[in-house]
């Protein structure tokens, strides 16, 4: 009996634990380390048509870091333009800001009314970049679209995307 004991003693507990390691228990952490990152909720602010009619759309995640929404275009093809234009009837938001992978394409071209040519740097040590509009660039009542173009740098004189 005292042997029978001896095998069922651990045997159960190790069926406990084993049982035990199943459930959802919360991860411990020690009270002064860092906070796990949140990953932000993404919103629909922006429209993204296609510049030539039948073409497809690329669309891009958007969310709001702070007051600025950001326009993340880590998902883009090397070279492409499209089209955005308000979701609203309130018009563009205040600050746009477009994050991008270094290396992923030379520039980006935002041309509504102004022309901004923002370069892209290739040996940054970050893996993501944020290009921020000048905040006078969009008007915040208009829904005039605003043509986006990424790719090769371009020249200076270039005419706007039709």
């Amino acid at each position: 009996m005292k042997r029978q004991s001896i095998i069922i003693g651990p045997l159960a507990a190790a069926l406990l634990l084993a049982g035990c390691s199943s459930l959802d228990v919360p991860k411990w952490r020690w009270p002064f380390a860092a906070k796990p990152v949140v990953a932000p909720d993404i919103v629909d602010e922006i429209v993204f048509e296609s510049p030539q009619a039948g073409s497809p759309v690329t669309s891009f995640p958007q969310y709001f870091r702070r007051n600025t929404l950001v326009i993340d275009m880590t998902g883009a093809g090397a070279a492409g333009s499209v089209v955005m234009r308000p979701k609203t009837a309130a018009g563009w938001p205040v600050r746009v800001s477009f994050r991008v992978k270094p290396g992923s394409f030379a520039a980006l071209e935002i041309t509504a009314e102004q022309r901004v040519l923002l370069p892209v740097v290739g040996a940054a040590r970050r893996p993501t970049l944020d290009l921020p509009l000048p905040p006078s660039f969009l008007k915040a009542r208009s829904d005039d679209p605003v043509y986006l173009r990424w790719g090769a740098a371009t020249n200076p004189q270039s005419a706007p995307i039709s």
